[in-house]
């Protein structure tokens, strides 16, 4: 066994074993950490397949966005010290448990009926992808590209005002 098949398996693992706890804990701080150990290897898996844009997408919009925005929320909302931690009480455990190994058995079988061959070509294997997406963003879709950046600095100015008005409005009153 080469040292990268040793390791996508652990990547593998890093990304389906806390998925499976996901499903199992009723903690809701816990299952936040656990989905972002889970994307974590998912992206490690996105490195192994090529797609190194994606896996860096996966942990700059995914990880540094949403899961930070659920561990804030999580956060904010939970009382005092004396208030029972916020868990989750579901009656669906074992379905979900169920649904989801029916739907790991047919991933399962998809991959086995499958006949997987490996290219490679003479200069190397593995090609970046990002050079090709960032020359795309620089020159075919620059003009979109900057567009896209001028309306998210719009809505955030515009975000920022009305923000401010009812915070002072609030104080006025």
């Amino acid at each position: 066994m080469t040292l990268e098949i040793l390791l996508f398996y652990l990547f593998a693992g890093l990304a389906v074993i806390p998925a499976v706890a996901l499903l199992i804990t009723n903690k809701v701080i816990y299952a936040a950490y656990l989905l972002l150990v889970s994307l974590l290897g998912v992206a490690a898996l996105y490195v192994f397949a090529g797609a190194d844009f994606l896996a860096i997408t996966q942990v700059m919009i995914y990880i540094g966005g949403v899961i930070v925005l659920l561990v804030f929320g999580i956060m904010l909302t939970a009382k005092t010290k004396d208030s029972p931690t916020l868990v989750v009480n579901s009656k669906n455990t074992g379905i979900a448990i169920l649904l989801a190994l029916v739907v790991f058995l047919v991933l399962i079988l998809a991959i086995l009926s499958n006949q997987f061959t490996q290219e490679s070509s003479e200069e190397g294997s593995r090609k970046t992808t990002l050079s090709l997406v960032g020359k795309s963003l620089m020159t075919d879709y620059a003009f979109a590209f900057e567009a896209a950046g001028l309306l998210i600095l719009i809505a955030l100015i515009g975000a920022v005002y009305i923000a401010g008005r009812q915070l002072t409005r609030k104080h006025n009153d």
